[in-house]
């Protein structure tokens, strides 16, 4: 091995007091296990590859004196009961150049004068301590390629920023930002919201010229990915943005100490010590109508640390001790201003159930309620629970029919047939719903019908309590259904809106009991209307209005980045001018403006395990953008070898 030892933790270990060397007898890697799928009549194909730690030998010479101190900050700094990994830093002999590997020590031996210390190593390629830079910057044609040379034996791995300098024509031009949090602890998935909150004023920005009429060119970007959206009321001053959203539960706290207007540090409460726990180490956070980020986070000090102030079109300002904290988990702009925009593809598979005219934040009306496409959000779901003659049922559509999607939540118990004798029949039927934010009040029409007799047991919404472990449904306080006034008939039936004795986030309509053994004995229940009316402390809060900033300087990146080998990494990004994107492909991390969570910015051209890998030797990107304006774009790589 060819190679010189410098340091180990920063601590110099090749000097007049130490002499360290990897004997040329310890070759350093990590063994490899192939691991492969068996095929019935064929050859096995592999799955991937599982590598195990290596080990590297460090040999240790005490040259100086005194030997008993010197021995002391050796084993000090090569302490084998510290579990994290240290950097140990060689130079190649034969380029000048130096190389790290991280490693943990075990407990050395000692023979003729020397310490041996046996390193365990997770991952034995020698990286670059100085990474190889190229700047390729201006760029305002498309495609533009760049020419890399690739030192080492194995391939590199890119860390590549981009940077927009300037406005694109004749594209999306201006942009707000909408900070919404969770004020709780449910999870919310595929969840319908309004992220104007109420309603927004589009028929100004239309008839300045900066939106369409159509709302055509009104996208919506999450974490800088376009996402469907469904529009109510375009072009008036109540417009709706209707989208499904994920938020997790909320890390929200309080100011531990109150924040001047050019701090770049959090203190949250005391109290909030786990709050801050389960907050990412880089995000977003509000306070009051300042739009904050941070790279940042000491579980010690409590503290949010490297703060940006007025961020997102916000203005910085002063808060005081006890003001609320609420972490922002995604990355949302509406963006706009585009005049050749067409109609975005929206995806039925994630469209809100709900009646989005009708619907608000606080309040789900439904007229529809469930489709095949069960990701949709708000969907009702229903069940048989119990039938003893399996003749009972759930249906969709208005006396006992079919419909996709759902226009009616029907429930039908009825008799069996069996050669020419009636038998009765006992079933459970239900649908229900589950609701992260909680409901509090339920109204509900539609109709019912009885044959002979209405079912003996219950019927009606009901919700679930827990008791002695087990779930159990218990019926709403005046919300039970009454039997028809007369057989034979869709008579209709409505609840009008009846508070629950507490919060819910689970009801159901339900329809249980027995029929008797009669000619075509059934009784059906369905309803085609349901208003439910949400816990306000538990919905999603998005503040949009407060903090609504236009921002003219937007810059949609819609490009593809390739390496001539035929890997391409392809690039979706709603961005400022001026703002930084970094595609780190070693650590496998997209960050926008070093806070900023931003992987769903990529996608990439094929299946594989490396993001760009970068084969040693002649490469050369490829840059191609729709519409480039001006970007600069710097790449940087470690020389990678698996020897020295």
């Amino acid at each position: 091995m060819n190679a010189l030892v410098v340091s180990w933790n920063d601590h110099l270990i090749n000097t007049n007091e130490y002499h360290a060397f990897i004997p040329i007898d310890s070759p350093l890697g990590n063994t490899v296990q192939t691991r492969a799928v068996q095929r019935e009549n064929q050859f096995p194909v592999m799955a991937g590859k599982v590598f195990a730690a290596g080990t590297l030998a460090l040999d240790i010479e005490i040259t100086g004196r005194p030997f008993s101190s010197l021995r002391e900050q050796l084993f000090g700094w090569l302490n084998p009961y510290d579990t994290t990994p240290r950097k140990l830093v060689v130079m190649d002999q034969s380029s000048g150049e130096q190389f790290y590997i991280y490693a943990t020590p075990n407990i050395p031996s000692y023979e003729r004068g020397l310490f041996t210390f046996v390193l365990d190593v997770m991952d034995s390629v020698w990286k670059a301590v100085v990474p190889a830079t190229e700047e390729w910057h201006d760029l305002t044609t498309s495609p533009q390629t760049k020419a890399l040379t690739i030192e080492g034996n194995t391939f590199a791995r890119p860390k590549i920023t981009l940077t927009p300098r300037a406005v694109k024509g004749g594209q999306y031009r201006y942009r707000y930002f909408v900070p919404i949090y969770n004020p709780g602890e449910q999870l919310f998935l595929n969840y319908p919201f309004d992220l104007t909150n109420g309603g927004w004023d589009t028929s100004t920005l239309v008839t300045a010229g900066k939106m369409l009429a159509s709302g055509d060119d009104l996208l919506v970007y999450i974490d800088g990915r376009p996402v469907s959206r469904w529009l109510v009321r375009m072009n008036q001053s109540n417009t709706l943005v209707w989208a499904a959203i994920r938020l997790s539960p909320g890390c929200n706290s309080t100011l531990g100490v109150a924040l001047t207007i050019d701090a770049t540090e959090i203190t949250l409460s005391a109290a909030d010590s786990a709050t801050l726990g389960r907050m990412p180490t880089s995000g977003i956070v509000k306070i009051q109508s300042e739009i904050l980020t941070y790279t940042g986070k000491n579980l010690y000090t409590r503290k949010l640390t490297g703060v940006s102030r007025g961020q997102r079109g916000s203005t910085a300002a002063t808060h005081v001790l006890s003001t609320a904290v609420n972490w922002i988990e995604h990355d949302i702009w509406f963006v706009h201003g585009y005049t050749l925009a067409e109609p975005p593809v929206l995806d039925s598979a994630t469209e809100p159930i709900i009646d989005m005219t009708a619907s608000t934040n606080t309040s789900w009306v439904y007229s529809i309620f469930a489709d095949e496409l069960t990701t949709r959000g708000g969907v009702w779901r229903d069940a048989v629970l119990a039938s003893t003659r399996k003749t009972s049922e759930s249906y969709t559509a208005t006396q006992h029919t079919e419909n996709d999607p759902a226009t009616e939540m029907g429930m039908a118990i009825v008799a069996k047939l069996k050669g020419s004798s009636w038998q009765n029949e006992t079933a459970e039927i239900m649908w229900r719903l589950d609701h992260p934010a909680g409901i509090t009040h339920i109204a509900a029409s539609g109709y019912r019908y009885r044959h002979l007799t209405w079912p003996t047991v219950e019927s009606g919404f009901g919700f679930t309590v827990l008791k002695s472990k087990k779930l159990k449904w218990t019926k709403a306080a005046g919300m039970t259904i009454a039997s028809p006034a007369s057989a034979e008939t869709w008579d209709p039936w409505t609840l009008t809106s009846t508070a629950l004795a507490a919060t819910k986030y689970t009801i159901r309509v339900a329809l249980k009991g027995t029929v008797g053994a009669h000619d075509s004995n059934k009784a059906c229940l369905e309803v085609g209307s349901c208003t439910l009316t949400l816990a306000a402390g538990g919905i999603p809060v998005a503040s949009i209005m407060s903090v609504l900033v236009e921002q003219t300087d937007g810059y949609f990146l819609d490009a593809i980045l390739g390496v001539d080998t035929g890997e391409e990494i392809i690039l979706k990004y709603s961005m400022k001018v001026n703002d930084v994107l970094v595609i780190d492909t070693d650590a496998r991390t997209v960050t926008y403006n070093s806070a900023t969570n931003a992987s769903a910015a990529i996608t990439f051209s094929s299946v594989r395990s490396e993001w760009l890998p970068l084969e040693p030797g002649s490469r050369t990107l490829t840059y191609t953008e729709d519409t480039i304006s001006d970007i600069d774009i710097d790449v940087e790589w470690q020389i990678r070898k698996l020897t020295i």
